[in-house]
């Protein structure tokens, strides 16, 4: 290190809070709520520390089958301490990610970076179109990168088509600096030279500390929420039989989120008028949501082989509401979390239902009170200020 101070640049699709509610409510930009979450809170965990400064450099998170603008060009902001830099985008097939990647490259080739500060490039590993030209460009200027890996890059990673192949044999051939990955089986997988790494399954908000989760503010009737990727490989199938097999009509399945399986839901919502399907909501009014309701539920398949690759975000969120989770054992599961959720041992439609009833064997006040405990362990142990605590003394090692 050459000084104290560590400045450190993203490249990714994070926005400041304010333009993502506008690309949100103004723009249909439904599909980045999990990675703007996820990276606000690393990008917010790091500027706490007062020797760090945060640069984020944003490609906005549009594609041209969902938003029919062309050119996007927003100013420049600096946000609760961050400085958000939009680089500009023409919204066309192919043509977008060609020229951001030229743009991203010879703006780090020539930007002057001061030679007495340490300066550090956060890149999210899932976006080769943005990461490739800054392992280019950071080569040339022996600038270190951090990779931020919170899974294997595409949900198609193991099936063997040409552009797959082709994609993950580039994006693997780079080495980068330092890895920060969700799970042990992910670093082994990603970081073939064995470069620096730290293993974090996510980033609890250290904000929710404020977040009231009280008993008396809790939804009158019994509401069991899953929020996140809709797709049938989930659990969500069983999930949706399981609870169909509770007599209680004083329950509610409510479902949250994006993706193909949204059509059944509707259809099983016609079955079964305790199945709701909400849509997306801005991530603050789901949190509200999630801290009215009695049970959240992750039914995601334990078996199924991506799972050693991934810890789902939403299990940390989950956790750090103060509502009990209700989930299947995943390898990416750390033990530390295990005294603090309840676990679907049995992953069938009736193992769930199962697993439903026992954990409903608990009265209100008890349920409340463990919900409460995974809160203040999260928020203990995995906020996003001591994750990022620790991904600080990494690079400051090197």
């Amino acid at each position: 290190m050459n000084s104290d101070i560590v400045n450190l640049h993203f490249f990714s699709t994070l926005c400041s809070n304010k333009t993502f509610r506008i690309l949100f409510n103004e723009h249909n930009v439904k599909a980045g709520n999990a990675a703007q979450n996820f990276f606000g809170l690393m990008a917010s965990g790091l500027n706490h520390n007062v020797s760090t400064n945060v640069y984020v450099n944003s490609v906005l998170p549009v594609n041209s089958v969902e938003q029919k603008r062309i050119i996007w060009n927003i100013k420049s902001e600096l946000e609760d301490g961050i400085s958000y830099n939009y680089i500009p985008i023409i919204n066309l097939p192919i043509l977008k990610n060609l020229l951001c990647g030229f743009y991203i490259f010879f703006q780090i080739l020539f930007k002057k970076y001061p030679l007495n500060e340490t300066n550090v490039v956060i890149i999210d590993f899932l976006r080769f179109s943005i990461n490739f030209p800054v392992y280019l460009a950071c080569k040339f200027r022996g600038i270190k990168i951090l990779a931020m890996v919170t899974d294997l890059p595409g949900e198609d990673v193991l099936k063997k088509t040409i552009k797959v192949k082709l994609r993950n044999l580039i994006i693997f051939s780079c080495s980068f600096d330092f890895y920060i990955c969700m799970t042990q089986e992910l670093n082994l997988v990603v970081n073939k030279m064995k470069r620096p790494f730290l293993i974090i399954e996510g980033f609890a908000n250290i904000k929710f500390e404020n977040l009231d989760n009280l008993l008396s503010s809790k939804f009158q009737e019994k509401v069991f929420i899953y929020a996140g990727s809709l797709y049938e490989r989930y659990g969500l199938k069983q999930l949706i039989e399981g609870f169909n097999m509770l007599e209680d009509e004083d329950v509610s399945l409510w479902f949250f989120g994006l993706g193909p399986f949204s059509s059944d839901i509707k259809k099983y919502a016609q079955i079964d008028s305790r199945i709701q399907y909400k849509g997306v909501i801005p991530n603050q009014e789901l949190v509200n949501i999630l801290a009215k309701a009695t049970l959240l539920i992750n039914p995601r398949p334990s078996h199924e082989s991506y799972t050693l690759y991934s810890f789902p975000s939403k299990n940390m969120e989950y956790m750090s509401v103060g509502t009990p989770l209700l989930t299947t054992k995943l390898p990416g599961i750390p033990n530390d979390h295990y005294p603090y959720i309840f676990l679907i041992e049995d992953e069938s439609s009736l193992g769930i239902y199962n697993s439903i009833c026992s954990v409903l064997k608990n009265g209100r006040n008890e349920l409340h009170e463990f919900g409460m405990s995974s809160k203040r362990f999260t928020l203990k142990e995995k906020n996003n200020i001591s994750q990022c605590t620790r991904i600080l003394e990494l690079i400051q090692k090197r």
